[in-house]
């Protein structure tokens, strides 16, 4: 089992695979990514939303943490090299990606609301 775990790292560790992976090149601004996109997205999960889906939603501590999640995976999903570099460098997420945010928001709260529903 050891040497299956230090196989899969040696082939993620390979320059050959990793030249093709952009989640792998940039993977400490990814993380970085990640942790302040999904903790800010916890603090304010319902900017944006109308009172009537804040009210109707209600979500669970659990439930936040699962849409914020979905939603940067699916924001992140769409980011290619140059925005990674980008990011790097400390520049800030191009406005382009408000309409991809804005879809990722709209699909992670009904993917929560009908795992809700299924309970």
């Amino acid at each position: 089992m050891k040497w299956a775990t230090v196989a899969g790292l040696l082939t993620l560790a390979s320059p050959a695979l990793a030249a093709d992976d952009v989640l792998i090149r940039h993977m400490d601004t990814v993380l970085d990514f990640v942790g302040i996109t999904t903790a800010s997205c916890v603090q304010n999960y319902d900017e944006g939303m109308t009172a009537q889906a804040r009210a109707q939603l209600r979500f669970s501590k659990g439930e936040i943490a699962a849409y914020c999640v979905c939603s940067t995976k699916l924001l992140i999903r769409e980011m290619g090299d140059s925005d990674f570099r980008s990011l790097a460098a400390g520049n800030d997420l191009p406005m382009t990606f408000a309409p991809i945010l804005k879809k990722a928001h709209f699909d992670c709260a009904k993917k929560v609301w009908d795992a809700r529903q299924r309970r």
